[in-house]
């Protein structure tokens, strides 16, 4: 099974992304995976290739990880939700996956550290800071980066970051998220208050 997925159901999943969202949104930094330095051993410091072991044993693409893409693009993505899934006048997201993102799947289980729209967490502190609410939509990476799209104030921050390198004996930078949404929000002049430490 997992032969014919590496040959059958990856390289679909590439093309897939470069020809019909991401070549949509018009990007110009986008990759599926990031050509590097061959890495004959691991564990070493990790150049050009994506962090997550998992998505490293499947030569760096898999449905969860290696997602690769750079400050603009990233931007432009979380403009087109902030769009109502438009983007440069066009369509790229049909209503109804729009308001998915949106819609709190998990409303039942009546877990507020647990609110998730197709794609994205929501109302979650540990991403948005102060800002937090259904409104905004998280979505957060193995490596420590993340992106808040706040509909109620019409605003997104993005958090690059790589909190595996050099080693993972970091603790989490969830301050560090925490904190970025502070700042936004003050930006915006909102009565945020800033993160406990």
């Amino acid at each position: 099974m997992i032969p014919s997925c590496l040959l059958t159901w990856f390289p679909r999943l590439r093309e897939t992304l470069r020809t019909t969202l991401y070549r949509q949104l018009a990007p110009q930094e986008f990759q599926i995976e990031v050509l590097g330095d061959d890495e004959p051993q691991r564990p070493q410091p990790v150049r050009g290739s994506v962090h997550d072991e998992n998505a490293w044993s499947l030569n760096g693409v898999s449905g969860h990880a290696g997602v690769f893409s750079t400050v603009r693009d990233t931007a432009a993505f979380c403009q087109m939700i902030l769009n109502n899934g438009t983007y440069g006048g066009r369509r790229i997201l049909s209503h109804r996956s729009f308001d998915n993102i949106f819609t709190n799947f998990n409303a039942r289980f009546n877990n507020i550290n647990d609110n998730h729209g197709i794609g994205f967490e929501l109302d979650q502190y540990y991403t948005a800071g102060p800002l937090k609410s259904l409104l905004t939509a998280s979505h957060t990476g193995f490596a420590g980066t993340s992106i808040d799209i706040d509909r109620a104030h019409n605003t997104f921050y993005l958090h690059f970051s790589n909190r595996v390198h050099q080693s993972r004996k970091w603790s989490s930078n969830n301050i560090v998220r925490e904190a970025l949404g502070y700042w936004v929000g003050k930006s915006l002049r909102l009565d945020v208050k800033f993160p406990q430490l």
